[in-house]
Order: C-alpha cells, then sequence, then structure tokens
C-alpha cells in the first residue's frame, strides 16, 4: 500500500495559513518511492500571516529561509502540481503532522483554487477516512520506548521536502519496530 507524507511550510499556523511550501513523499513499508516539492510566491500565496510566524521564520536557518521563501509558483500551480503528483502516485493514505495542520491547510488552499475559477471543480486528491496522523504514531512510539531518531539523520528542519522525507522513515521504523505492516 502507497502512503503519501506531506509537509507544508507556512506563514501561519492558521488552518486558512498562506502556504510557501508543498512537500511530499510516497512510500510504503520500507522505501520512499517518489518525491515532490513545490516552492510558491510568498507574496501571491493567500491565506493568514502571523507576526509570530514571521518572527519565528526570521530566527530559522538563513539558508533553509531564504530557499523556503525563493518560490515563484502561483498558489493554483503549486496546489496543481500537488493533486497532479498525488493523483499519479496511486496513494492510499496522507499522512501530516498533524492532520489538522497539513492537511486542512491543503484542504483551504483547494477551497482558494476553486474561487478563482480555474477549474468547475477541484478535487482533493484524499477521502477525510484516508488521513494519518504523524504525531499521534510518534506518541506511541514514545510511550514504548521506541528510539527513531534515525529517520532524522540527515533532515534539514522546516525544509517542507526534507521534514516530509524524515517523518515518511520515522513511520517506517516505528511501524516496523511495532510488527504493523504499512
Amino acid at each position: 500500500m502507497k502512503h503519501c507524507m506531506v509537509d507544508l511550510e507556512t506563514l501561519s499556523t492558521e488552518s486558512d495559513a498562506a502556504v510557501i511550501a508543498i512537500g511530499a513523499v510516497a512510500f510504503d513499508s520500507t522505501n520512499i518511492l517518489s518525491e515532490f516539492e513545490v516552492l510558491i510566491d510568498p507574496v501571491k500565496t493567500p491565506g493568514h500571516r502571523s507576526a509570530l510566524t514571521l518572527e519565528w521564520w526570521a530566527k530559522q536557518d538563513r539558508e533553509v529561509r531564504e530557499r523556503m521563501f525563493s518560490g515563484k509558483a502561483s498558489p493554483s500551480e503549486g496546489y496543481f502540481a500537488f493533486l497532479n503528483w498525488a493523483d499519479s502516485q496511486n496513494l492510499k493514505f496522507i499522512w501530516g503532522n498533524d492532520p489538522q495542520f497539513d492537511v486542512a491547510i491543503l484542504r483551504n488552499l483547494r477551497k482558494w483554487v476553486q474561487s478563482q475559477g480555474g477549474s468547475s471543480k477541484v478535487e482533493f486528491p484524499f477521502h477525510f477516512r484516508s488521513e494519518r496522523s504523524f504525531r499521534t504514531i510518534t506518541w506511541i512510539a514514545k510511550m514504548c520506548e521506541l528510539d527513531y531518531s534515525e529517520a532524522y539523520a540527515d533532515n534539514v528542519a522546516h525544509d517542507a521536502l526534507s521534514d516530509a522525507k524524515a517523518q515518511a522513515r520515522a513511520v517506517q521504523v516505528i511501524a516496523h519496530k511495532l510488527g504493523l505492516k504499512l
């Protein structure tokens, strides 16, 4: 079964946050099968912007911050690129840290794209029953005293694609240690 791990970089923590990066990977029990990344123009992206989040970004690694804020894609181009990638992957589940953040914000971006009239009907490629919580599985791992730190060996924090890859690897490690088949 193929899963999708999505990680967003945003300008707020609200469910209608302005999205500046979408990183995602398709994965199964043992492999990262495909990668996706789009950087969205931070000036053109719709949504909530928070002064606290912008202050937080100012304190992050300069190279990562500059890369995440270098997007040229329009919000519609970014969403449709993600949609096309996800549709091409035959994915069963979508994971987020947490779905009430990443997936909810993607759903709100979809609503904005649809409101712009770019397509008569813009679908979200995942049913709500297919949403999975990275935060919950890592909490279970901690309760079971499982170490999954190896998943973050080469992670670049706050880089959407790097975080999505590390989170997917963490799910793989935790599932393996718990004897679960993804």
